[in-house]
């Protein structure tokens, strides 16, 4: 998600200090518009019509939250910077909702079949990705 996916109005729900354990979304930086780093988990927010500034975010991910995603098998897409209810339907050009089932952190440089999986009985599709700068991996399965 770029700049210009966010929405314009503010959240309803109470704001949250950045330090918060609930916090979703991490401020990393406050940096000139597009020079924050890139890769999945992280995004770039910058006032419409503001200064040439933006915020640097993180996205913080726990098992348990619920993302967007898109297609499937190979080609599934995930907005790894959304935070959905878990119990929502998928907006705008979504059609899926995916749940982190679980957070790891120092994963090895290619992640093994299996995984995700919580037991060898557990025949579920998982889809993997590298946040926090390649520091974590975040497994997901179908949040329904």
């Amino acid at each position: 998600m770029g700049a210009a996916d966010w929405a314009e109005s503010s959240p309803r729900r109470a704001k949250v200090r950045c330090s918060a354990e609930d916090a979703r979304i991490r401020v990393t930086g406050v940096r000139e518009r597009g020079e924050c780093p890139e890769g999945d988990g992280l995004a770039e927010w910058a006032a419409p019509g503001g200064k040439d500034l933006a915020l640097c975010l993180e996205r913080r991910f726990r098992a348990g939250d619920c993302l967007l995603a898109s297609g499937g098998g190979e080609s599934l897409r995930a907005a790894l910077t959304s935070a959905p209810a878990c119990g929502s339907r998928p907006a705008g050009n979504f059609d899926r909702l995916l749940r982190v089932v679980g957070v790891h952190g120092d994963p090895p440089a290619r992640i093994p079949q299996g995984f995700c999986a919580k037991g060898a009985d557990d025949d579920r599709q998982y889809w993997t990705w590298r946040v926090a700068r390649g520091e974590k991996v975040i497994c997901t399965v179908d949040a329904r």
